[in-house]
């Protein structure tokens, strides 16, 4: 019997030979997908670093459901190399309808492999495992609807014994975590439909966080995070994968970050000098990598300074880091961008039209310039007052 059970958790892999900005290399092959196939090398290696008795894939291995050839071939020739068992199980990318359905993972449950197995399928979704110290179960649900998933977990928690460890692995959205910029606010609860579990590995947001708190890990339930930065979207997000070892007992868990995979950043300023002495050591930017400069400016200084902007990007492609550039446009009626806020917002020409619109409440057969011209002496009196606090 083992002393402990080690495994590798990893998540939102998204593996396709059709990324975003991705560049054909040979063979049919693109550079970000290159990029790829290396992060499934080194899954493989940590593995057999950590001897762990498994590796959990919790959902989205694939972008698409419809998966070319290339991706497919590579990504089924790196899986079955793996020298321990793989567990998969399906996300929503995978999945042929917006509600689950059939997976492309399947093809994996399909070559009947010892060392393979999809999770999820024919109702299947315990996991048994033993260990000196007592059982761990590890209870999985495949993607499907809210309802679906709500539904699956009020009979598994029927089946839950508080005297073993139970774990659940999970590939869907959850109340009060954050995805993008976006709060999630329709989902499952993890208050109530987690209880009973002793920790909960979920996919399918990208950024590693808790549920009730996105900016911290907690003990009892997390989403992994994706392996890797896929595009500025997730440039705020630190990606890695994760390694934990249960012994029935307690669990210890350790976050593996991906320091090798190319990285997003994104800068944003009206000063272009900024992005001409971008200090890369500072920020950590290395070949490889993702820049893109957001220049905020009217339109005029955009058409002025806009071969500028190409100079540095190219600069900066001639040391492999590929720059790009994008124009933030600011109204031609607001002050400049180091004016204080407050006063941006008196002056701006859309807040003065909704000051106008909500005096006159009626609408008119004409502009009342009495209205006009005391709404022009209150934005004098605002700026008078400002400068007078500067």
């Amino acid at each position: 019997m083992k002393k402990s059970f080690k495994a590798l958790f990893v998540a939102d892999i998204h593996m396709s030979n059709k990324l975003s900005y991705s560049k054909p290399t040979k063979n049919g092959l693109t550079d970000r997908f290159e990029d790829q196939l290396i992060l499934l090398d080194r899954i493989k290696e940590i593995a057999e670093q950590k001897k762990v008795d498994k590796i959990f894939i919790l959902g989205d291995l694939f972008d698409k459901s419809l998966v070319d050839a290339v991706t497919l071939t590579h990504t089924i020739t790196k899986i079955v190399d793996y020298n321990c068992p793989v567990a998969i199980l399906p996300g929503n990318h995978e999945a042929n309808t917006i509600k689950g359905g059939r997976f492309v993972v399947e093809a994996f449950d399909a070559m009947k492999k010892n060392n393979l197995e999809v999770l999820g399928l024919r109702n299947k979704n315990k996991l048994e495992v033993k260990c000196d110290k007592g059982i761990i179960n590890f209870w999985s649900i495949k993607y499907k609807t809210i309802e679906e998933t709500k539904d699956d977990l009020k009979k598994i928690r029927k089946d839950l014994n508080d005297k073993q460890q139970n774990i659940l692995l999970i590939h869907n959205s959850i109340i009060g975590s954050t995805h993008m910029s976006w709060l999630c606010d329709e989902g499952l609860d993890a208050r109530k439909d987690f209880k009973g579990f002793d920790l909960i590995l979920a996919g399918h947001f990208h950024k590693k966080q808790s549920f009730s708190e996105p900016s911290k890990i907690s003990s009892n339930g997390f989403y992994l995070g994706a392996p890797m930065q896929h595009n500025f979207s997730d440039s705020d997000n630190n990606p890695g994968l994760w390694f934990l070892e249960f012994n029935g007992d307690t669990i210890k868990k350790e976050f593996i970050e991906n320091d090798f995979s190319p990285r997003f950043f994104i800068f944003r300023n009206k000063d272009i000098k900024s992005f001409e002495s971008l200090n890369l050591l500072e920020h950590k930017i290395n070949s490889g990598d993702y820049l893109r400069f957001v220049f905020e400016a009217t339109y005029p200084e955009w058409i002025k300074q806009k071969n500028v902007i190409k100079i540095i990007c190219d600069d900066y492609k001639n040391k492999n880091i590929k720059a790009s550039f994008l124009h933030q446009p600011i109204s031609q009626h607001k002050t400049r961008l180091d004016s204080k806020k407050d006063l941006i917002k008196i002056l701006s020409i859309e807040s003065s039209i909704e000051k106008y619109v909500d005096a006159i409440s009626v609408t008119t057969k004409g502009l009342n310039l009495k209205r006009l011209k005391t709404l022009g002496q209150d934005i004098l009196k605002a700026k008078i007052k400002e400068n007078a606090i500067s």
